[in-house]
Order: C-alpha cells, then structure tokens, then sequence
C-alpha cells in the first residue's frame, strides 16, 4: 500500500507554490510540512513500520479537522456578511419583515448561499434574502439553485439581458431580444446565439431562434409598460393584438432573478419597442408628458 504521506510533486516548485497556497485558503490543506517523516526516519525500522499506520491517521485528522475548521470559518463570514447586507437593504426599504416567511426557506437559503465568497454575487444572494423577509414566496427555491450554479461571468450577461427587458401591466418582465437569425449581431453585437443558449440552459429564459414569442390579447386597446424609470401607454384599435417580443422569454425564475440584479436600462430599449410595436396604427404615450 502505497505511504499517505509521500506526495510526489516538486514542491520548491513556484507554480506548484502557489497552487498549494490558493487551494489551502479555499479552506483544504493538502499538504504540511515533512516534520513527522523526518523524525520517523530516525526511528528504528521497526518502529517506523509499527507506527506508520498511526502517523498517517492522525496527519488525516489533522488534515480534516483544519479543512472542517476553515471551510466553516468562511461559511460562518459569508453568512454574516449576506445577513448584515440583507437586515440594511430591508432597513432602507423601510418595509415590515413578512411574519410568513418561512424558516425552512431561510435554512434552504444559507445553504445555497453560504460558499459564495464573491461581493458581486454576495449583493445579489443578500437582495433575495431581503426580498423574501419582506414578501415571502418571493424567490423559489430552483431560483436559488439556478442562482447557486452561476459565476459571476453568467451574472454579468444575464444583467445585460436585463437592460433590454420592460415591465408590462406592472408586473410581467418582457426581454426584447431581435436578431437576424443567426444572432451574429443585435445591438451592437450585445448577444451571441452562444450567450442566448448558456442563459437558456441555466434556465432563465426560454430561446427561440425560428420563430418569436408573443404577448397576448390586450382586451382594453391599451397596455401600460415601464421602460427604465419611464412610463409608457401603447394603445391599439384593435380587438384583439399579439405583441411580438422576439425570441427570448424570461422563465418565472428569470422573472424572479430580474428583481435583485442590477442593471442600467439600454438607450436603445424604447426605439426596440418603437421599431417593433408601433404599427398598424398603434401609438405611444409617455405616461406624465403632456
């Protein structure tokens, strides 16, 4: 059986340094120094071969009991630091804690939470715990999975995605994404169809390259919508209209997740909706201008 404690790798190596330093602050110390080898050797080969077994577990335990301690160290920081976010975030809303909440919600929540080190994803994770402490049922737990499975890098894109979505009726989050088909450009090449595809497979929305998706029905000939800090009224003779929206569609876990990311709304947004809308007769009003 081959000895535990012989790592056969140079490790007056800078490379092999460095990635020795980076992994053992991750909270995983894969090696320590030689002193107990070194005091084994000189030891007698019979004490050498009746104590190896020994050695080799207590250097595990340690080994085990430093990553335990560690890695519960940094959880411990992280969840401090995601609840201390939270608590201001609701102090500045100056909303009431929701008396549903759920403590089972909580506990789900800090465990997928709790490894996230990041302070861009750490803001994100603290506005969902602020956002269901105020209105409970307000993030799902497979949006905090999806959310648990996303690097910063997914983060960033599905923020930009957000800069080209509009809110209708106060409430339903609609992203106007148009393309050429191939998605090789749009807006100034702001999305690939590789980008689209990664979005959709975290499953935040639902990607059509063929056909587009549509908003149905609006009964009344009008429909409010709100395009960055602006309020709009489209309004139609028609009895009945379909409304294209291009071909990407936010899940309800996108439409969630769109709550607690922060974005700029792109200045290009509301000639998208002119381009695209405005037809048929349709026209627009800037809700406040008179």
């Amino acid at each position: 059986m081959a000895d535990p404690l012989v790592i056969k790798i140079d490790l007056n190596s800078e490379t092999v340094s460095k990635a020795l330093e980076l992994i053992a602050q991750a909270g995983y110390l894969l090696y320590e120094p030689t002193r107990i080898k070194r005091r084994a050797k000189a030891e007698t080969d019979s004490l050498i071969i009746k104590t190896k077994g020994e050695i080799a577990i207590e250097q595990l335990q340690k080994q085990a009991f430093y990553r335990w301690a560690k890695l519960e160290t940094v959880r411990q920081e992280n969840i401090n630091k995601l609840t201390t976010n939270a608590l201001q975030q609701v102090q500045l809303s100056k909303k009431q804690i929701d008396p549903s909440t759920d403590a089972d919600w909580v506990r789900k929540y800090f465990g997928f939470s709790q490894d996230i080190s990041n302070e861009d994803m750490q803001l994100i994770w603290s506005k969902v715990l602020s956002g269901e402490l105020i209105k409970s049922g307000s993030f799902s737990y497979k949006t905090m999975s999806i959310l648990a499975n996303m690097r910063k890098d997914d983060a960033e894109l599905f923020s930009k995605l957000c800069s080209y979505t509009l809110i209708i009726a106060g409430e339903k989050k609609v992203s106007l994404i148009f393309g050429d088909g191939s998605f090789a450009a749009y807006n100034q090449k702001a999305f690939s169809f590789e980008d689209l595809q990664l979005l959709e497979s975290l499953g935040l929305i639902h990607f059509n390259d063929i056909t587009n998706f549509k908003v149905m029905s609006i009964s009344s000939k009008q429909m409010p919508f709100i395009c960055g800090k602006d309020s709009y009224l489209l309004v139609t003779q028609e009895e009945k209209v379909d409304i294209n929206v291009g071909s990407v569609m936010l899940t309800r876990e996108g439409q969630e997740l769109f709550k607690v990311i922060t974005t700029e709304t792109s200045p290009n947004l509301i000639e998208i909706v002119k381009k695209n809308w405005i037809i048929n007769g349709r026209s627009l009003t800037k809700i406040g201008e008179s």
